[in-house]
Order: structure tokens, then C-alpha cells, then sequence
């Protein structure tokens, strides 16, 4: 059990057992884990877009009001979409090794017999929560709103946001070949009705400005094949050929 996050946990993804795990909460920490040692390595620092000016200390993402939403982790490579309208790129390779040492044999076996849920003192880190610098590769700009799903493969990104577009990246260029209006494809009148609050109850996603937040909830794309999961409970398929 890892604990460290002051308030609910968000998402999180690892890239393999005993390896490296990074999690997002609502506490706005985006946190990186190592496995094997059953520590915190410390927050990622960064996403400051839109909201900057509310940031009481640049130089820690815990200070920064804009929660990650989504995460990807493949081999050392990370993504991270946010409500500063964002996605950015992290090269967890560059991060220094882990200074502590292993658990101890006492600290790992009494881990391993409290059960499932039940802390002990040996599973929390006490240490101030150190910001990890150096790691950040890229920006992805573009979105006008949350960015709430991310899929990614080896050379391309793509994207879905409160914005109600999906959009694909170059993954080297950091720049947006293809954008995809989801309100287009809902179609005239039909798209009208199912966008207004009272039909939908939209209310559910809706953040502290009345805006919907969660308008794509979930995508994946195979070659140049993209399925969408949206707020009005519609799955799509698309061609981006």
C-alpha cells in the first residue's frame, strides 16, 4: 500500500511489476512511484496554461490549482492531460536514481501481513514531498478546454477534451494534424437536443463554471482507426486516414 496523496486519486498508470508507477489526485500532485522500493520519488512540476496566475509557488505542482486528469506510461515515456487545456510529455529516463535504499526485511514483512487497507507506520513517507525537474519533453497546445481522455502509440497522440473535439498529434513535433468536431458529427437538430442540460442532466459533469468536463469520456485508436465514448452515451468509430 502507497500512501502520500491528501485527497482522492484521480488516475494513475505503471509500466511494469517492481517498476514505475505515477499517479494524479485531486490534492493537484502528480506523483511518481517506485515500485520496488515502495516509495515516492516526488511530484512533477509543471501545467501551469491558463491559470498561472493563480500559482502561489512555481516551483512545485502541488501549489497549482489545474488537476491532471488523464495519464499515459509506456516504457519511460509519460503523458499527462489537464484542465489547464494541455498535454505534456515527460522523459522519466532523465530523472536521477533513486537515492534511499531498499525496504528493510522488517518494514516489507509488516506490510505484506496488514491486511488489505490497513496502514502501518512503515507505509507512509514522512519526508517533505521533493518537485522533480528536467523531465519535461513537450507541450501539446491546441485544446480550449479540459483535457479529459488521452490515447498514444508509438508515433502519434490522440486526444478528447471539454472543448467537444478530439484532436491527433505528432508525438516528435508536438504539433495537431487532425481535429475532429464531435458537435459535427452529432448531426443538426438531434445534436442540439442532445447537447441541452435538461435532456442530458449534464449537471453530473459540470465543473465550478457550469461548463461539462467530462464531454469525451474515453478513446483508443489502432492504425487509423479512432473509437470515441462521449457524454451522451454514444460510441463512435472514426477513420483519420
Amino acid at each position: 500500500t502507497l500512501y502520500g496523496h491528501e485527497e482522492p486519486i484521480i488516475c494513475l498508470d505503471f509500466d511494469k511489476l517492481y517498476g514505475t508507477l505515477v499517479t494524479s489526485a485531486y490534492d493537484s500532485t502528480v506523483r511518481v512511484w517506485d515500485l520496488a522500493m515502495y516509495k515516492c520519488l516526488g511530484a512533477l512540476e509543471g501545467h501551469s496554461g491558463r491559470k498561472s496566475a493563480s500559482i502561489t509557488d512555481p516551483q512545485t505542482l502541488s501549489s497549482h490549482p489545474d488537476r491532471v486528469r488523464c495519464i499515459q506510461l509506456t516504457d519511460k515515456r509519460l503523458l499527462t492531460g489537464s484542465d489547464d487545456w494541455s498535454i505534456k510529455q515527460w522523459d522519466l529516463s532523465l530523472l536521477p536514481p533513486s537515492r534511499s535504499r531498499s525496504p528493510s526485511l522488517s518494514s516489507t514483512a509488516s506490510t505484506m501481513s496488514t491486511p488489505l487497507g490497513s496502514p502501518t507506520a512503515s507505509s507512509f513517507d514522512q519526508r517533505p514531498l521533493e518537485t522533480l525537474r528536467g523531465c519535461d519533453v513537450g507541450t501539446f497546445d491546441g485544446h480550449n478546454g479540459e483535457v479529459t481522455c488521452i490515447y498514444a502509440d508509438e508515433k502519434h497522440l490522440v486526444s478528447g477534451a471539454s472543448d467537444r473535439t478530439m484532436k491527433q498529434w505528432d508525438l516528435e513535433t508536438c504539433q495537431c494534424v487532425l481535429t475532429l468536431d464531435i458537435m459535427w458529427a452529432m448531426g443538426g437538430t438531434k445534436a442540439a437536443n442532445v447537447w441541452a442540460a435538461s435532456d442530458m442532466q449534464l449537471d453530473a459533469w459540470a465543473n465550478e463554471s457550469g461548463e461539462v468536463g467530462e464531454f469525451v469520456g474515453a478513446l483508443q485508436f489502432w492504425n487509423f482507426a479512432l473509437a470515441s465514448g462521449t457524454v451522451d452515451g454514444t460510441i463512435r468509430m472514426w477513420d483519420c486516414e
